[in-house]
């Protein structure tokens, strides 16, 4: 079922700034999508880039607001565990807009389950889906 619904959203990307970005889904206030051209994959290791975009501004976490953040997540697909290891703020929503706040982290390796968004998203990286 999932690859129809992918293969439906590949399908239908437009040619527009935004085509680069395919919806996943939708939690609380958020939108999640990710970039598929950015998937790359090394032995049981994968990595790509996601985007959450807000409905409105989150609790100022910095000196200037936000509305969207990119995430590059990266994942072992043998243990099926994820971590954040780029993390980028913007001003817009959909990345646009100005930089908010840069990091580039080793955050710790987190087990999503199944049926969660980040858990869709490892299996795409890591070609399970």
């Amino acid at each position: 079922m999932r690859k129809a619904v992918l293969m439906m959203l590949l399908a239908g990307v437009s040619s527009s700034a935004a085509a680069d970005w395919l919806w996943v889904g939708v939690r609380e206030s958020t939108t999640t999508y990710f970039d598929f051209s950015t998937i790359g994959r090394a032995d049981n290791m994968a990595k790509l880039w996601k985007l959450i975009d807000y409905e409105t501004s989150p609790a100022q976490n910095f000196t200037k607001p936000y509305k969207s953040h990119k995430e590059q997540a990266e994942f072992d697909c043998e243990k099926r565990k994820m971590r954040h290891v780029a993390l980028i703020f913007y001003s817009n929503n959909m990345g646009e807009g100005e930089a908010v706040f840069t990091e580039n982290i080793a955050g710790a390796w987190t087990f999503h389950p199944t049926g969660s968004i980040d858990n869709f998203l490892l299996k795409i990286a890591c070609g399970k889906e």
